[in-house]
């Protein structure tokens, strides 16, 4: 993964290299030895600064808070079984809120936490 963050690569089509590599953009998938090396030259002219900004979008660290936090929130709009009537489970939810604040508190940039909410 690391290697991905900012290098260009030619990459064998096996494991997760489908799900990482996006094909022409951060890099080429192949399927041999003959074809990495004739795919070099395509490699070599894509954009670094391209390939950054991909992983940035893919995989970065506030990107995958921003997930997260969304799918705690989509849970905590859920029905619960038991009704909120039940002190225990007003209890829970307000836990579970404060815990998904706190989280989005110490994972994203102030700019970042609006846009999780939505």
């Amino acid at each position: 993964m690391e290697a991905f963050e900012s290098a260009v690569r030619a990459a064998f089509r096996r494991g997760s290299v489908p799900e990482i590599v996006d094909n022409g953009v951060t890099g080429q998938i192949v399927d041999t030895e003959d074809e990495a090396v004739r795919k070099l030259a395509q490699v070599l002219s894509l954009d670094r600064r391209a390939v950054r900004r991909r992983f940035e979008e893919r995989f970065s660290a506030t990107r995958m808070a921003k997930d997260y936090i969304q799918v705690y929130r989509s849970l905590m709009r859920r029905p619960l079984l038991l009704t909120d009537a039940d002190p225990g489970i007003r209890m829970v939810r307000q836990l579970m809120e404060a815990s998904v604040n706190g989280f989005e508190a110490l994972c994203l940039p102030i700019e970042d936490r609006k846009s999780a909410e939505e």
